[in-house]
Order: structure tokens, then sequence, then C-alpha cells
């Protein structure tokens, strides 16, 4: 009994101490250092490494059920038995656990592939439902939408994933026009709307420069298509105070 409750100490310790490194670890690096590459920003890489540490809790959590599970059952238990019969009840064992062995997997997935993290906004057409990811596990993630409502759902179910909170987003005008004069001036007014835009919506743009990224003209009227680059998610936001 002795060696029992010490060895399941140790476990808990084991485990507990682990995650406190981790939590130290990811506050560390975040706090020190502002981007990796080019392509990850602070805020994004601060999202990596709170979601990396999610992970690795949900992880060290499941290896401290497992290990103290053995733990008992080879202090109270004959386990050869049980060993021995592995190969009757594997089938069994397998089909029952196949579920949990698929969100498993597909949370690691979605992790490594970098398809959302913990703070990103995405949508999500089966199930149909959008919002903030605000936790996630090996097993599930968990996310709160713009009521306040918070559904967890499990990583093997997800599909068709929209995440509008990686790289930039895009707001789309379409002008009319007559003449390059005309459209010259339209965009002029543009870039003009955007510079007289509060601080802190402007610092939301990424460039007060439009961009033209397409031309048409038919008999009867020529149009362009402009697009103006935003941080992701404040697209609409930038719309509505342009008024367009």
């Amino acid at each position: 009994m002795r060696n029992l409750i010490i060895n399941l100490v140790i476990d808990l310790i084991s485990g507990f101490g682990i995650i406190f490194i981790s939590q130290l670890t990811t506050e560390y690096i975040i706090n020190n250092y502002k981007k990796i590459s080019p392509i990850h920003t602070h805020t994004r890489y601060k999202r990596r490494l709170n979601t990396l540490n999610s992970f690795v809790r949900s992880i060290v959590i499941l290896i401290m059920v497992i290990s103290s599970i053995v733990i008992i059952l080879t202090n109270f238990f004959n386990v050869t038995p049980i060993l021995e019969g592995v190969g009757i009840f594997g089938f069994i064992i397998s089909f029952s656990l196949q579920n949990l062995l698929n969100n498993y997997i597909n949370g690691i997935f979605i992790f490594t592939e970098d398809i959302f993290s913990i703070g990103d906004y995405i949508k999500l057409s089966n199930p149909q439902i959008e919002g903030i990811v605000i936790n996630m596990t090996l097993r599930s993630f968990t996310i709160k939408n713009n009521l306040g409502e918070i559904t967890t759902i499990p990583n093997s179910t997800a599909s068709l994933i929209t995440n509008t909170s990686i790289g930039f987003s895009v707001i789309s005008i379409k002008i009319q026009f007559n003449s390059d004069e005309e459209l010259n001036s339209r965009i002029k007014d543009i870039e003009t709307r955007i510079s007289n835009l509060p601080e802190d919506v402007r610092a939301n743009i990424l460039s007060e420069k439009i961009e033209i990224i397409e031309y048409s003209e038919d008999q009867s009227n020529k149009s362009a298509t402009a697009i103006i680059k935003t941080k992701p998610s404040h697209q609409n936001e930038i719309r509505l105070a342009l008024k367009m």
C-alpha cells in the first residue's frame, strides 16, 4: 500500500510539474519574442503557443490517468490473465475507442496544420456555427458565438472550416466609371475617407492605398473591382465606418 501511494504521488507531481513548466515556458516565449517569422505576427504566435500549452495539458492529464490506472491494477490485481485476454477483447476495445482515437488524431492535425488556434474566429459548415475558439484539447474544441453561447465540438465532426483570423481580410468595392479621370477621382475619394477615420479604426487597415484587382468594360459602361486589405476579422467594422 505504501508503494502504491508513493507511486501515485510521484505520478501526480510529475504530471502537474510538466503542466506548470509548460505554462511558464509559454509565458516566457510570448513575453520575450515578438515574432518567429515574417508570416507569423506576435498575436498569431501567441495564439499558437496558447493552443500548444492546452494540448500539452490534455496529453499530460491523459497519461496521468492511464499511468494511475496501471499502478493501481499492478498493485491489487494479477495482470497476467488480463494481458493474455487482450487479444480476445482487443477488437471490442478498439471499436469502442474508435471515436475517441479519431478525435485525438484530428486534434493533432488541426494543430500541426495550423487550421485554427485559441482566439481565432472560425466558421463551420457542419455543424453550422461560427464564433471565437476559447479552448482546444486533443478531443474537442469550444466556440463562443456572438450571443455568448458556448458550444463544444468533437474534433472528428468538424468539417469545412473557414478561419477569418489568418493573414488578412478584404473589403471588395465595385466602382462604375466612364473615364480614367473619374476612376482616379473615386479612388482618391475613398482613400480620403480612410485617412479621416478615427485612429483606432484606421489602425486595422493594412494599407490605405486602394488596390485595383480587376477591370471590365462593355458597350454601356466600365467598372473596376478594388480591394482594401484589413487585419483579420475587421473588414465589417471598417466597411461600416466607411459607409459602404
